[in-house]
């Protein structure tokens, strides 16, 4: 009795169990994902424009890639270079300490109180609504509250038109300011200048 020969392709029974399983999905592809989940957690886009106008105000020079330069925002902060990296590209979210320690160590280089600007970072980090109002021991000062409404603006909780039909209140806001100060300025530079012409006819 002869032994049957050896099939030489995989038998009926094995292609069908095969049609029903589905190829793993690769360790890289799998960190991929789980980046893009810990992106779409939090406004990381607006918070590193925020945080980069924000070095900026605070006399951080631009490096030779136009971004501020990290190592001097570490000496004026506390915060690394490595943790900006990661909020940067979305994959960290800044820690309440990390953004008390921004506030702070920012805030005597741009004149700001440091609780509107722990505010404000809280807000552009997604840690606060915008709706909320500032701590009730933050100044309601003209100029904090010009700065809340950019804050605002920059968030992504706007729509497309609101976002462009609120920044033409605050661009109308900003002609109509400027314009008093012009009048501001001419008229004190006018009545110097008689003041001074009355001095000298006195002497």
């Amino acid at each position: 009795m002869s032994v049957p020969a050896a099939r030489s392709g995989p038998s009926p029974g094995d292609l069908r169990a095969r049609k029903g399983m589905t190829t793993a999905a690769s360790p890289r592809s799998v960190l991929r994902m789980r980046k893009d989940d810990r992106r779409r957690r939090w406004p990381y886009r607006q918070f590193s424009k925020y945080l980069d106008d924000l070095m900026i105000r605070a006399g951080i020079p631009l490096t030779s890639k136009g971004t501020p330069n990290t190592v001097r925002f570490e000496e004026m902060t506390g915060v690394s270079p490595s943790r900006v990296y990661y909020w940067r590209d979305g994959y960290n979210q800044p820690t309440l300490d990390s953004l008390r320690a921004i506030a702070n160590g920012v805030a005597p280089h741009t004149g700001d109180d440091p609780r509107v600007l722990l505010y404000e970072l809280e807000i552009a980090a997604g840690k606060r609504s915008p709706e909320e109002r500032p701590p009730p021991e933050a100044p309601a000062s003209l100029e904090g509250k010009v700065r809340r409404a950019r804050a605002i603006l920059n968030t992504e909780t706007l729509t497309e038109q609101q976002r462009i039909t609120y920044q033409a209140l605050l661009d109308a806001y900003d002609r109509a300011y400027e314009e008093m100060l012009d009048q501001f300025f001419k008229r004190l530079e006018k009545d110097l200048k008689n003041t001074n012409n009355t001095t000298g006819d006195a002497q």
